[in-house]
């Protein structure tokens, strides 16, 4: 249970925070002659802003031959069809999407973030059980749902939680409410994100 935790958790704010939670998620690269934190960060599609991150670069122009830089391998995203489906159903209603779900460049959000209004009503997309009740700073209170076969979804910034870890919950039922209007909502699919809109039914 934990693992699939860990794995979602990086998933939820791959944007914002991009630090995995398991050593096994790391690639290395040493670096070579004539090469630049420009060059690696091109060949690994990720930005030069990423890399100094995870290795707590101080001066990016001064890398040495032969330094081993870490890199995040992470999970691609799910293409085509995929298996066991659950019914999704929009968690609140209509979307007015800000940022949706892209996989490729600088920012990648592996879910969608939604405007909604302060207190609106946010629902469970279909059946399943409460996996995890958490906070994460500067997304408030989330909640994680086990669906099943490999199936889980997550949502951001919630008040008034209706809700407890391991209560088993129906499609569409009231989970909490919005308490900012910049709403997260996340799926995966055996620990890999799926495209949210392309699920509604």
């Amino acid at each position: 249970m934990r693992s699939i935790y860990s794995v979602c958790i990086f998933l939820f704010i791959p944007w914002i925070f991009t630090l995995p939670l398991h050593a096994g998620s790391w690639r290395y690269h040493k670096v070579r002659p004539g090469e630049s934190l420009s060059h690696i960060a091109v060949k690994y599609k990720y930005s030069v802003n990423d890399i100094i991150r995870w290795n707590k670069i101080r001066n990016p122009n001064h890398i040495k031959v032969n330094q081993i830089l870490r890199i995040y391998k992470a999970n691609p995203p799910i293409r085509g069809k995929v298996k066991n489906v659950p019914v999704f159903k929009i968690p609140v209603g209509r979307l007015q999407v800000l940022k949706g779900f892209r996989e490729r460049g600088d920012e990648r959000s592996y879910g969608i973030v939604a405007r909604l209004p302060i207190g609106q009503p946010v629902k469970s997309a279909a059946k399943g059980q409460i996996l995890k009740i958490d906070v994460l700073r500067g997304y408030g209170k989330f909640i994680m749902i086990d669906h099943g076969k490999g199936w889980i979804t997550m949502y951001s910034n919630l008040d008034n939680l209706l809700v407890t870890e391991g209560e088993k919950i129906n499609k569409g039922q009231e989970l909490a409410s919005a308490n900012r209007e910049r709403f997260f909502f996340l799926v995966s699919y055996e620990g890999k994100p799926v495209d949210p809109l392309k699920l509604q039914r």
